[in-house]
């Protein structure tokens, strides 16, 4: 835990050099490699917290159909595999807000490929893009802001990230930066709707200002909910 701020989590410097999962170049190389991410589920185990649970579930192929990941996004292929996945569930809506399937991968590919430098992220979720993001070499610092602190909790208990990687506690709404970043990214929703782009400029139009000459800013699905306010 950070001493400037109790609700603040700081990344292991151990952690900078241990390699138990796959190597960001394998995945970066092979962006339609679904097992890659999917591999990820083994760093989790199941763990329950008042509101929020992350959870492990298997998908045979007779129930594809039937998975129980985010919410579907009809402009993204979400074909799924068979075999072990693991998401993050918020109990209060009945829903789950993250999961290590094949679209969150291919939604959250553009920050992963074009992230550097400094970076700023909404929302931590399972953590899954940050363990890609700071294994990059042109990664210097990962600063997360994430609203509860129960994810926080749960998903620090059970990954330790490396000392590029602080978490604060914080809506990004209302964080306060202290710096400027090279790339900025929003992922705080869990499905694709219209009313979510209005959310998305107010962020860009907040951090704006905090963005690096030359650098990056995006949001998780931003085209397909711009796309759903069109009704195309």
């Amino acid at each position: 835990m950070d001493g400037h701020n109790a609700g603040a989590y700081r990344g292991d410097p151990h952690r900078d050099s241990m390699k138990e999962y796959p190597k960001i170049e394998e995945l970066l190389e092979y962006s339609n490699d679904k097992q890659a991410f999917k591999s990820l589920s083994s760093r989790f185990s199941q763990c329950n917290g008042e509101r929020f649970s992350i959870m492990k579930f298997r998908i045979e192929k007779s129930a594809l159909e039937r998975a129980n990941t985010r919410p579907a996004n009809p402009l993204v292929d979400r074909t799924l595999e068979p075999g072990e996945y693991v998401k993050l569930y918020d109990e209060n809506l009945e829903r789950t807000i993250m999961s290590n399937s094949p679209m969150e991968f291919y939604t959250n590919y553009e920050f992963i490929k074009k992230c550097r430098g400094d970076v700023l992220i909404g929302g931590l979720g399972l953590g899954l893009v940050v363990l890609l993001a700071e294994k990059k070499p042109e990664v210097k610092s990962i600063t997360v802001a994430e609203k509860h602190l129960e994810i926080i909790r749960l998903v620090a208990s059970q990954i330790i990230f490396n000392s590029k990687v602080l978490i604060e506690h914080s809506d990004i709404f209302n964080f306060a930066p202290q710096r400027r970043y090279d790339t900025i990214y929003f992922d705080i929703w869990d499905d694709v709707c219209a009313a979510n782009y209005d959310e998305m400029k107010r962020l860009r139009g907040k951090y704006a200002g905090y963005l690096n000459d030359g650098g990056w800013m995006g949001c998780w699905s931003e085209d397909e909910c711009i796309k759903a306010g069109s009704g195309f």
